[in-house]
């Protein structure tokens, strides 16, 4: 069989590290990177939503995503939330870790940090003016990827080209959706969408872990509501989708990279070797 990848997909497929590992094709990847085309090319959409199972791999497809889009771009800025924000500079480890195992025709030029904690800027390395030199800057791309804090306006006035909102299902710090209404100003300007973002979580308990807010912000993106009100997009400017946990659930992908749903008639040999009745 052969399936379509998108740029984004053989980029994380072909260069991107997951714990030193490198990940490998299974068809509800592809169905995840196909909507992230949908949402890049959709004019007026400001990204989307996924609800998942966990261990599904979502970071590191979203720190994939991100870094390409930042590292493509001039003047690009690209951010990460989680619930808190020592998830969050988790995430941004894991970014820093598989940025360094990239080849180096895949890393423009940084500030020179072998391992960035804060940021990870795409710009010149600082030098010390002389009085017989004369400066010459290199053409770079002045881009950064950075995280921030849970709270609601850690982005406000920023102008972002990529978010990431990690785990806004468990998010109890703040409230996502008024969190969201702040950030989506950065990725607009005027009535132009100049920024994207992704939105992972698992479902998680409503009212304790965070979940009220997620699914107020997950109602406020349902386009089949918004065409039924005559709208082109939705409230929020987000699209969503709920994958089945039976899709690219570990241990019962066959050998292909196809997901096993039903009971199959035959044992199939699975993408880790193991037989799946």
């Amino acid at each position: 069989t052969i399936e379509y990848l998108t740029g984004d997909h053989f980029f994380y497929l072909a260069f991107w590290r997951i714990d030193g590992i490198i990940p490998y094709w299974k068809d509800s990847d592809s169905t995840f990177f196909y909507i992230e085309k949908h949402c890049t090319e959709k004019e007026d959409c400001l990204g989307w939503m996924q609800v998942t199972n966990r261990r599904d791999g979502k970071t590191g497809k979203a720190t994939s995503i991100l870094y390409n889009r930042i590292s493509l771009n001039y003047n690009a800025n690209g951010g990460i939330q989680s619930k808190t924000n020592p998830d969050a500079k988790g995430i941004f480890r894991k970014l820093v870790l598989s940025w360094q195992k990239l080849p180096a025709y895949l890393k423009p030029v940084d500030t020179g940090e072998t391992y960035p904690t804060q940021a990870l800027r795409f710009q010149e390395p600082s030098k010390r003016s002389t009085k017989s030199g004369k400066k010459e800057y290199k053409d770079v791309l002045n881009s950064l990827i950075d995280f921030k804090p849970a709270v609601e306006e850690a982005y406000d006035g920023s102008k972002l080209k990529y978010y990431y909102d990690d785990e806004f299902g468990k998010t109890t710090e703040v409230n996502v959706l008024t969190r969201w209404h702040i950030v989506k100003e950065c990725l607009v300007q005027g009535e132009t969408v100049i920024g994207k973002s992704l939105h992972t979580t698992t479902a998680e308990e409503m009212e304790e872990k965070g979940g009220q807010a997620a699914k107020d912000m997950w109602d406020e993106s349902d386009m089949y509501s918004a065409l039924e009100s005559g709208r082109e997009m939705t409230i929020s400017g987000l699209l969503r989708w709920f994958k089945p946990a039976t899709h690219g659930l570990e241990g019962y992908i066959d050998e292909y990279g196809y997901s096993v749903v039903e009971d199959p008639e035959k044992p199939v040999k699975g993408i880790n070797g193991k037989t799946i009745t």
